[in-house]
């Protein structure tokens, strides 16, 4: 953002504004100019002869025009920020700065808006967190406790960039898998890293349209690489082709070799994605990934809603 092109913009309107206030509101402008023409000459009066006397006359009728203009503001429901730009962040007024060296709070803010945009992550999906990830709904509440643990020790070793295993979410539909990773991944949202959240298919066809049809996706094909964690949702729900295998193979080793941590929730087992898939990419997760199986009686969803 070109802070000073912002400024220049939002002055330029406030100049406009002011004009259109003063139109409907001559007095004020009369008092205004008033004021100006005072303060002017108390300031020539400073280095003129004139007299402490003189100068204070000056300053008790400037007292006066301020008094009325207050009274001139609060008939017709004005302020003085009714004068002032119409800046988006009040407290540095668009500078980007409190003062030198000091980055204003809507610089963090912003940035962290975008972050949460480009995510992938809407609505919903932005509930989730470990606070409302309920383990009473599994087989074996003790080993899903342990998981989210290390879930925890996972965030926190992204948080201060050490290497580590990813994780690999396996289970049946409705086991928790999304919740799990959703969690995982707004808590690293709200320490500011990056965060891509993708179904297998969405992430493949935004491969096919940069390579085949939309070369300004080049961009977003490096913020798959280079985010600070990637979420692949729905392994294997997608549409198998030697393409698709390939592009996610490169995804992964790319990621492996750059540290940059995944996160993949699949409804199959390595038996599965290596039928699928081939060894090259079971191989790969194997390696550098752990693998997390979430198992419940019955689907989540419908154990919320009581059906029998």
């Amino acid at each position: 953002m070109d802070r000073d092109n912002l400024r220049r913009k939002k002055t330029e309107e406030n100049e406009k504004k002011i004009a259109e206030l003063y139109d409907t509101y001559p007095d004020i402008k009369k008092i205004e100019e008033d004021i100006q023409k005072l303060s002017l000459a108390r300031i020539h009066g400073a280095f003129s002869k004139h007299n402490s006397e003189y100068l204070k006359d000056l300053e008790e009728k400037v007292y006066q025009l301020l008094a009325e203009k207050e009274n001139l503001f609060t008939r017709y429901g004005l302020s003085a920020e009714s004068f002032e730009p119409d800046w988006d962040c009040k407290k540095c007024s668009d500078r980007g700065y409190l003062e030198p060296g000091v980055v204003c709070d809507c610089i963090s803010a912003r940035k962290n808006n975008s972050i949460i945009e480009k995510s992938g992550l809407t609505g919903e999906m932005r509930t989730k967190t470990f606070d409302n990830f309920d383990l009473s709904y599994y087989k074996d509440s003790s080993y899903v406790q342990d998981k989210v643990q290390k879930a925890l020790v996972f965030v926190d070793n992204v948080h201060n960039n050490r290497k580590q295993k990813n994780i690999y979410l396996v289970g049946d539909v409705g086991t928790g898998k999304t919740h799990l990773s959703l969690a995982i991944a707004n808590q690293l949202l709200a320490y500011n890293h990056t965060v891509i959240y993708k179904r297998t298919d969405d992430l493949i066809d935004i491969i096919i349209e940069y390579k085949f049809e939309d070369k300004s996706k080049k961009q977003e094909l490096e913020v798959l690489k280079n985010a600070d964690l990637l979420v692949i949702d729905d392994l294997g729900a997608e549409k198998i082709s030697e393409f698709a295998s390939n592009q996610i193979r490169i995804i992964l080793e790319e990621r492996s070799n750059l540290n940059k941590a995944m996160i993949i929730n699949s409804n199959y087992g390595m038996d599965k994605i290596q039928e699928y898939y081939g060894l090259r990419i079971s191989d790969r997760i194997i390696e550098n990934f752990d693998v997390y199986k979430l198992e419940t009686e019955e689907s989540i969803r419908v154990q919320k809603k009581g059906i029998k």
